[in-house]
């Protein structure tokens, strides 16, 4: 019998992937409904953020089983098929794919995407300037507000991008970032949502404790300073402590998302820097999600502790519980 890590992969797969526009769609009926209604098609297929987040998910999974670089293609020509420009108003969406087409380059050796990673990450940084005492804006038309989702992926891109060309100044955009990050959105371990209109906002998602241990571990990696290692076991810490019964229900729409990050990153953290001090919480999620699959197709939803609901389900949120099973891998 299959892994349950490949069971759960194929069902996403039979009910999202549209193979003729490769593209995954938004819902698991592939109907357009008016709650979610973005993205190309009226909103048949994923919005411009969700398709980066389900680009990671195909990369969790080749990552495990070396199988999909095929569809690591397909997804990303897909994608420019409709934005062939990678242009939107959202820096952290932009981010996204920055990020992932620097993990493609990494899994594939394709130029074309260390190229787009770099070049999605130059627009980007020019978004930076000096208020809030630095930091990206995470919009280009209305300057509100800067955050982690947008400053985290730019600093872990811009390791990615140092490591593949050796330009300094990469690095440099990455530890100024993380820095920025550190000294105004982060405290105790805990990552704090965003600075708007001046005053800190201290949401707790769980993909800004993701970002900031990403950031981290790739500076630890890149320059083996310990204090990087201490800010990342410091956050992995807080998390456990915070959410030591496992991660949250953040409900549906982008917020169904988030666990992805930090099970990605603390997973790196535990392997690639020997720390399996966090497998087995880890572990104990993953087991989680994939008991509460739905019998009938396969698909995990958007509250890990709970069976998933009937009814069609978001790609975004079927994929995060078939990420967390490509990346923990039971």
């Amino acid at each position: 019998m299959s892994s349950p890590a490949d069971q759960v992969l194929a069902s996403f797969l039979e009910s999202f992937w549209d193979p003729a526009a490769r593209y995954f769609t938004t819902y698991s009926d592939r109907r357009i409904h008016p709650e979610h209604a973005i993205g190309p098609r009226d909103g048949l297929y994923t919005d411009f953020w969700w398709e980066a987040q389900l680009w990671d998910l195909v990369m969790d999974a080749h990552e495990r089983t070396g199988l999909y670089e095929e569809l690591i293609h397909d997804i990303y020509d897909g994608f420019a098929g409709f934005y062939p420009d990678f242009l939107i108003d959202y820096n952290d969406d932009m981010g996204w794919w920055a990020q992932g087409s620097a993990r493609a380059y990494e899994l594939t050796g394709q130029d074309r995407y260390l190229d787009r990673a770099r070049s999605i990450l130059d627009s980007i940084w020019a978004h930076r300037d000096a208020t809030y005492n630095g930091g990206i804006w995470w919009r280009r038309s209305v300057r509100d507000q800067k955050n982690v989702a947008t400053n985290g992926p730019a600093a872990i891109t811009s390791v990615k991008v140092y490591a593949a060309t050796g330009d300094t100044q990469y690095l440099d955009r990455a530890q100024t970032l993380y820095s920025w990050i550190k000294s105004n959105l982060q405290a105790g371990g805990a990552v704090y949502d965003r600075i708007e209109q001046g005053t800190s906002v201290k949401t707790l998602h769980t993909y800004n404790p993701g970002y900031y241990i990403g950031a981290a571990t790739a500076l630890y990696k890149a320059t083996r300073d310990g204090s990087y290692l201490s800010d990342a076991l410091s956050t992995a810490d807080w998390v456990l402590g915070e959410l030591p019964d496992g991660l949250p229900f953040e409900g549906i729409g982008d917020g169904a998302g988030f666990k992805p990050v930090l099970v990605r990153h603390l997973h790196r953290l535990a392997v690639d820097l020997g720390q399996p001090q966090y497998l087995p919480y880890l572990r104990r999620n993953a087991a989680r999600a994939w008991e509460n699959r739905r019998v009938g197709d396969g698909l995990i939803g958007p509250d890990w502790s709970s069976p998933a609901p009937d009814g069609p389900l978001q790609s975004l949120t079927a994929g995060a519980g078939a990420a967390v099973l490509q990346i923990v891998a039971l």
